[in-house]
């Protein structure tokens, strides 16, 4: 409740101020984001006096507009502040951005099974080890008891591992697993990532100087098109493993069953 009444002491101080105004603020969080009110429901909308404002539009969300944050040299030439817009975070990025996450999504065709289907596998470690066991033991057994029937039906899986797991040696052991299953494939989704965007700084595309490849927001961004909000839906299956979805088992033939008929058909 403390962060969502600061949230909108903040909203009526920035809406409220001219567009030449040069007062700012830095909102340094100091509790655990995820537990907050911001975290699990929409953003209020902003007061009656606001919405009164000159260029308000009804029915808006308050969503932080990425695009000066990934250009600031534009950010500077039009000195613009945060903005409402409508809640397609897709508009809101820059071209670069969709074009990272087409040879993102070529990446990954290039990397995986012919003839496949693609799936997210996203294992948090991190700050939610302790509520969710992800030994490899219970990813091996998790993988076995989810996959369950997808060898019968004609196609490969091309799972993309997305993890906060900075040790290289579980990854490694994660994406070994797929030796148990002929017809599964398990790509490291993070590094694919990664190095789609530092081609991407050497060749120009993005401001090198920037340092995005270090940015986890941005990596998060370029990512998405491969997740279950992403709007083109490049993935059809998906596997979690992490706080809010700790399963032993996810059966996909029971859990995407119009995945596998359409398949078929």
């Amino acid at each position: 409740k403390g962060l969502l009444e600061d949230f909108i002491r903040l909203q009526e101080f920035s809406m409220l101020q001219g567009a030449d105004a040069r007062t700012g603020f830095i909102w340094e969080i100091h509790t655990k984001f995820y537990e907050s009110g911001l975290f699990d429901r929409l953003l209020p909308p902003p007061s009656a006096q606001v919405q009164e404002l000159p260029g308000y539009e009804d029915k808006m969300l308050p969503e932080l507009q990425t695009y000066y944050y990934f250009h600031p040299e534009e950010a500077h030439t039009h000195k613009r502040r945060c903005t409402y817009t409508n809640n397609n975070p897709m508009q809101l990025q820059p071209t670069s951005m969709a074009l990272l996450r087409e040879a993102l999504k070529e990446r990954v065709r290039m990397n995986g099974l012919t003839n496949s289907i693609y799936g997210f596998l996203h294992i948090r470690r991190g700050d939610a080890i302790a509520e969710c066991d992800t030994r490899i033991e219970v990813i091996d057994y998790f993988l076995k008891c989810s996959l369950n029937g997808t060898e019968t039906q004609g196609k490969n899986i091309t799972l993309l591992l997305g993890s906060d797991e900075m040790n290289t040696t579980y990854r490694e052991k994660v994406m070994k697993l797929q030796d148990g299953f002929p017809h599964v494939s398990i790509l490291d989704a993070d590094s694919l990532t990664l190095e789609v965007i530092k081609e991407a700084a050497t060749s120009g595309l993005i401001d090198a100087s920037a340092g995005f490849e270090n940015n986890n927001f941005y990596n998060y961004e370029v990512q998405r098109t491969l997740k279950r909000d992403s709007i083109d839906k490049f993935s059809s299956v998906f596997l979690d493993n992490h706080r809010k979805n700790c399963n032993k088992c996810t059966r996909l033939m029971d859990r995407f069953p119009s995945v596998w008929k359409k398949e078929r058909d």
